[in-house]
């Protein structure tokens, strides 16, 4: 990120401290996605998810979904 025009190490940190962390971000989320896990999972939970929110339609979120999965971790 340093490389980038008119970065500084100061800007980055003060940027750093105002983003929220991953945790907090895992905690908030409706649905985590894992990437790392190969392509076709991921398109899979996509899938699931997408199909999922479609089969919500008309239904006030986030009652609409009760226990989105999560994995583990």
């Amino acid at each position: 990120m340093l490389t980038r025009p008119g970065m500084t190490r100061d800007r980055l940190k003060a940027t750093l401290a105002r983003q929220m962390s991953d945790a907090e971000k895992r905690r908030r989320a409706d649905f985590v996605v894992q990437t790392g896990l190969g392509k076709n999972l991921t398109l899979n939970r996509l899938s699931e998810i997408v199909t999922l929110l479609m089969s919500a339609r008309g239904t006030k979120w986030p009652n609409a979904v009760l226990r989105p999965r999560r994995p583990a971790g």
